[in-house]
């Protein structure tokens, strides 16, 4: 984790004894990227996604209406062949 501190991250996120999440802007990403493996640290991912900045509250337990639709409408929106990935906010 101290070898990360140095470079230019907006977070990171310690997710196991062994691996880091970091998070930082994505036109950093290529750099930070490089600044990792120059250290000697293996990078097993590396993606530009969408965080969002205010999570949605969490659906009520009693609300599974809700949920289905939510769900049916992510597996529908997944299921299109111009759709590569589809994000929500929606725990």
């Amino acid at each position: 984790m101290e070898k990360v501190l140095e470079f230019d991250l907006e977070d990171a996120n310690e997710i196991d004894t062994d691996q880091l999440e970091i998070v930082c802007d994505p036109g950093k990403l290529t750099a930070v990227k490089a600044q990792a493996e120059a250290q000697g640290l293996r990078v097993a991912e590396s993606e530009i996604t969408l965080v969002p900045k205010t999570p949605a509250a969490p659906l009520d337990e009693s609300d599974v209406e809700t949920q289905q639709q939510v769900e049916e409408l992510v597996a529908h929106l997944d299921a299109l062949d111009d759709v590569v990935r589809v994000h929500t906010n929606l725990p």
